[in-house]
């Protein structure tokens, strides 16, 4: 047993007023003083409380470890706090059980932090059929920069708590003395109940900030963050209905090995926080399994968000900082402070030259994310379904395991934005969409890196509905590359993706989702144009280059797309290509809107553009680059217009320069998938269980049939129709052996059919020589002793089953009269088998 020294002003009377050698209670309403003291007194535990409101106007200090804390019902035994104080239940020893009951902090929660109950740096504390309600702050909590180590929450209901209901842990290194929390026990939540006006339903922000590791000149505080996940140890959110929050559902900072599964969420209300989203991930997040949930969002709330959100964004301002990316580790911040510590958002896409600017970290971005067999529905108010940044080995509709289980993705159309990769450190890259989810190449933004290194895509490519991005997807790579890993090298491989298609004849060597030949498009520029705002209400008529200045001039170009509609298919390639003109060229960042067409070359101005708001893309181009894209939306036929600025001065070439050489046009490519039946993102020529029923191609009769994969008789009809498998003529459910056409009855149930079975009643005597081979009770007939004989002994073993009316079976009736009586007896010695019926 473990003694935690507690100082509590009632604590001499209440040991007073019990048995010392007790050690279960019963509570009493009327003396909360003797509940108090028992929960501290290192002898009891367990306490009961019977029905009533138990008033606590000091808060239940829990000194005892695995002290049990039980109700007769949730409903009718209220525990409630009466006066201000930090928590309802402040827990210093380890492992108490609570349930059947409720927890009621009365609002009188005034500090941020304080909660109903505080695992006040003990652990293992678990919750069965508990009510918490009424909280300004937080239902359960650690102080602040501890966890609520081994939490178990089951069957629990939260009404009216007002901040974070389940608060797992909340960063500051400073409180733990600069103590590095790198794993939590586990915790798990499940089957319980989050209602409606919450902030946040469970949080984990394991950040460990504020680290003081250093004094600047003027004495302020300086402090690094500890780069790592911190380990949940396999902590489960399960089988819970989280109702509408106003901030987050669930969100988490640094948090790793977490699973989440089959949960409702139902979306925020219509009063939320700035940022508010469904699931909200931040640093480091690895390890994270979002399973079979179910997500809402209503369309009332002011503005869109999405349902997912798993971001790599440091935002501190830092005090000092290398431009490099891979840098991360040797920048700090300063300790002290609140908000003027955060760094600006607005000025993100410079965030690794500018320490006041927010950027993307790659390093903090998240890893081993499996999003899978979850249900999305569709809403007015989701700008994404996920969001995810600086992110590697993610896989959206498959299990850590590989099981492939697909997401429901309700809504949207074929070019409607349901993903967005960004990210403007190095981006995405090692990440799967699997096939069949509603998402295609055209459903996700992938956004441009703008930081000093190359997007990791380059390296580590993504794969989208089967389409390959990046990993140099066009090519077989370097020499020593092995594209469909089968230890063949590209360069000697004759199918480098293995999809049964020769590379001579494959229009996609290196895309199991494509092998038939391409169809391919480009569109020229029809109509370019400058405009310039020293120039308002200036027509500068047809350029013979886009000349780009930074905040001054900008460019529109225009295209008529036609024909892109009537060709079957996906659309696999959708870029705008530009070219950086030798003579001027810009060195910087050139960017593409999207904006309307209703502008001709002999008329636009300044005054009377359309405004460059709807950004597609970025391309970052030098004095070396020549033609260069962005991925544009291109799905059907008609005019399509783009405006064009740079962050730098320069110009590009315009359809007149050059005649016409170098000016911009549109690349569509569209292509016919390779047959895919189970939609598994193999193709069928690559695919060894088409139907994805289990059964290998090559051993299943129905290969396109996830209902069928033998067929015993060879008739045509799977085993699963059929209703005579082995074609006996008996129906299976009435044949004992339905795949053996040689038997369908098995009398006596021995395993043998009767057809092979020399004893089908198994009653002992052979079927050749049994009266009734069906019966068992009936052998030899009259053999009523059991020696195969029938003599003297069986007819007075007769004349007694007479008596003792156990002779009834009518095989015994030998005059055929109906009845089996001593009648039957001249009968009965007919059939002796031995002279004058002796007994041998």
């Amino acid at each position: 047993m473990k003694f935690k020294t507690i100082t509590m002003t009632a604590l001499a009377y209440a040991v007073c007023s019990f048995t010392a050698n007790a050690e279960e209670r019963i509570a009493d309403k009327s003396n909360i003083d003797q509940i108090i003291a028992w929960a501290a007194d290192g002898v009891t535990t367990k306490i009961t409380f019977p029905a009533g409101v138990y008033e606590f106007s000091n808060r239940l200090t829990i000194g005892n470890d695995d002290l049990v804390l039980e109700g007769v019902d949730k409903n009718s035994v209220i525990l409630k706090l009466t006066q201000a104080r930090p928590a309802l239940i402040n827990a210093l020893g380890d492992n108490a059980s609570i349930s059947n009951l409720t927890l009621d902090g009365n609002n009188l929660q005034n500090s941020f932090g304080q909660p109903i109950f505080n695992f006040n740096r003990s652990e293992g504390h678990s919750f069965d059929n508990v009510i918490f309600k009424n909280s300004l702050q937080f239902g359960i909590s650690a102080p602040i920069g501890w966890a609520t180590e081994g939490l178990t929450v089951l069957n629990s209901e939260f009404v009216d708590i007002k901040g974070i209901v389940i608060n797992v842990m909340n960063r500051n290194t400073l409180r733990r003395g600069g103590d590095v929390v790198t794993e939590i026990k586990p915790v798990t939540v499940k089957s319980s109940i989050f209602r409606e006006g919450y902030k946040n339903g469970f949080t984990l922000d394991a950040g460990n900030d504020r680290r003081h590791d250093s004094t600047d000149e003027d004495g302020n505080r300086i402090g690094r963050r500890y780069t790592e996940s911190v380990d949940m140890n396999g902590s489960i959110v399960q089988d819970n209905i989280f109702e509408k929050s106003n901030t987050f559902q669930l969100a988490g900072v640094q948090a790793g090995n977490l699973t989440i599964a089959n949960n409702t969420f139902m979306g925020i209300t219509d009063d939320p926080t700035g940022g508010a989203n469904g699931l909200h991930f931040e640093q480091f997040t690895h390890d994270l399994k979002i399973y079979d949930n179910e997500f809402f969002m209503p369309d009332t709330i002011p503005s869109a968000v999405p349902y997912i959100l798993i971001s790599a964004t440091e935002g501190h301002k830092r005090v000092t900082q290398e431009q490099d990316s891979a840098t991360y580790p040797t920048w700090t911040f300063k300790v002290d402070g609140s908000n003027e510590r955060r760094a600006s958002t607005a000025c993100a896409s410079i965030g690794h030259l500018d320490k006041d600017c927010k950027r993307d970290v790659h390093a903090y971005g998240p890893r081993n994310i499996y999003i899978a067999g979850n249900t999305f529905h569709a809403s007015t108010k989701i700008n994404d379904y996920l969001s995810i940044k600086e992110g590697e080995n993610i896989h959206i509709g498959a299990k850590e395991d590989g099981t492939i289980a697909l997401n429901t993705f309700h809504g949207g159309t074929e070019s409607s934005r349901k993903v967005t990769l960004s990210g403007q450190d190095e981006g995405n890259c090692d990440l799967v969409i699997h096939p069949g989810q509603n998402v295609s190449v055209g459903n996700v933004v992938i956004k441009s890196v703008s930081f000093d290194s190359p997007p990791c895509l380059d390296e580590k490519p993504l794969i989208i509905d089967g389409t390959v991005i990046g990993g140099d997807s066009n090519s077989g790579g370097d020499d020593d590359s092995d594209f469909d890993g089968d230890g063949i090298l590209d360069v000697n491989d004759p199918d480098d993706d293995n999809d049964g298609i020769i590379d001579e004849e494959d229009a996609f060597p290196f895309n199991i989702k494509y092998a038939a030949p391409a169809t391919e498009f480009r569109f020229d520029v029809i109509a370019d144009a400058d405009v310039d705002s020293s120039r308002p209400d200036v027509n500068l008529g047809v350029p013979s280059a886009l000349k780009l200045f930074v905040d001054r001039r900008h460019s529109y170009v225009k295209f008529d797309v036609a024909g892109v509609e009537d060709v079957l298919g996906d659309t696999v390639t959708q870029k705008l290509w530009l070219t950086n003109r030798t003579a001027k060229p810009v060195v910087g960042n050139v960017n593409v809107y999207q904006t309307d067409s209703d502008w001709e070359e002999s008329t636009v101005t300044w005054t009377n553009k359309h405004d460059l708001e709807n950004l597609i893309g970025s391309a970052a181009v030098d004095s070396t680059t020549t033609v260069f894209s962005v991925d544009i939306d291109v799905t059907t036929d008609g005019y399509y217009s783009f405006g064009v600025n740079a962050d730098a001065d320069g110009q590009l070439y315009a359809k007149e320069s050059d005649n016409g050489l170098f000016g911009a046009y549109i690349e569509v490519v569209k292509a016919v998938p390779s047959p895919d039946f189970d939609q598994d993102g193999l193709p069928d020529l690559v695919d060894t269980d088409d139907d994805n029923d289990g059964v290998d191609d090559a051993f299943d009769s129905f290969p396109f049939d996830a209902h069928e994969s033998a067929d015993f008789d060879k008739d045509g009809l799977g085993d699963n129709a059929d209703e005579d498998d082995d074609n006996d003529n008996v129906i299976d459910t009435e044949d004992a052996f339905p795949y053996d056409p040689t038997e369908s009855l098995d009398t006596d149930l021995d395993g043998l059919g009767n057809n092979t079975d020399p004893d089908d009643d198994n009653d002992g005597v052979s079927d050749e020589n049994d009266f009734l081979p069906l019966d068992a009770d009936i052998g030899v007939l009259g053999d009523l002793d059991g020696d195969l004989d029938v003599d003297a002994m069986d007819i007075r073993a007769f004349n007694r089953g007479l008596s003792a009316g156990t002779i009834t079976h009518l095989a015994y009736d030998l005059n055929s009269d109906g009845v089996v009586n001593r009648r039957d007896t001249r009968g009965l010695v007919a059939l002796c088998t031995n002279s004058r019926c002796g007994v041998k």
